[in-house]
């Protein structure tokens, strides 16, 4: 009855520490283990680099973009990213080992894509951002092609105007009105700015991966996370198969007798 009084006894702290110093061992072991895994995957696996391209999109004027830089910034993640993606599997016969962003940066008028990979996965970060880089400067590019022949069109026929008002008397006014509409148009037309290639996977300086020292600390407190969490795991493993050795002694017992 005392036994039974005594087992139903919740566990104090003091408890807990013994229980933790008698079964040290699982927590230096997994502790331990941790770290060397941790230096071992650190030494196995070659440092990751950021690599970024930038592209100047096309403008009609100094920062307006011709295009809306959010619709562009979408054709480039939904369409043209996952088109050089099923390009490269087909070619490969494997995933791309990389994620590619596409960010746009200074109110729109650069777009950033961004990788981060290791030096051996340079030339296919090259490969694929200088796909998307050719397909963003073509659509950008056909876009300024347009607003040029519509200006071109409408200056000819502003010039045509002028011609004709400039032959007509008292037409002063109407003249001096087209002749500043003409000046403006031809700024508009040489405001125009295509799209340009600015870089093309550039290196980053300083490896982005975690340096050694950072991975050990890491592991360290995940090592001693576990460590506690498996020294009870362990000691209530034991308790119950000491338990049930107990139960299936006594079972033993009363059967003999």
């Amino acid at each position: 009855m005392e036994s039974d009084k005594a087992s139903d006894k919740p566990l104090s702290l003091l408890d807990l520490a013994i229980l933790f110093v008698r079964y040290r061992a699982v927590f230096f072991f997994v502790v331990f283990t941790t770290m060397l895994s941790s230096i071992a995957w650190y030494f196995v696996t070659p440092p990751s680099y950021q690599f970024t391209s930038v592209i100047a999109l096309a403008e009609r004027s100094p920062g307006e973009p011709v295009a809306n830089p959010e619709s562009v910034l979408a054709m480039v993640s939904s369409r043209w990213l996952t088109q050089a993606e099923k390009a490269f599997f087909k070619r490969e016969g494997r995933k791309v080992p990389f994620e590619t962003q596409v960010v746009s940066v200074e109110g729109g008028e650069l777009l950033k894509l961004v990788s981060e990979a290791s030096l051996e996965q340079l030339d296919m970060v090259t490969s694929i951002h200088q796909v998307l880089a050719d397909e963003i400067s073509a659509d950008q590019n056909k876009l300024i092609e347009r607003s040029r022949d519509r200006l071109q069109q409408v200056i000819e026929e502003t010039e045509a105007l002028w011609e004709s008002l400039r032959k007509q008397n008292n037409a002063g006014p109407a003249l001096t009105a087209v002749t500043e509409q003409l000046v403006a148009l031809k700024r508009e037309l040489g405001n125009l700015n295509e799209a340009r290639v600015v870089s093309v996977a550039a290196q980053s300086s300083e490896p982005t991966s975690l340096g050694l020292p950072i991975k050990i600390a890491f592991s360290a407190v995940l090592g001693i996370g576990l460590g506690v969490f498996l020294v009870y795991v362990v000691a209530f493993c034991v308790e119950v198969r000491r338990e049930w050795l107990k139960l299936k002694g006594q079972n033993g017992s009363g059967r003999l007798g």
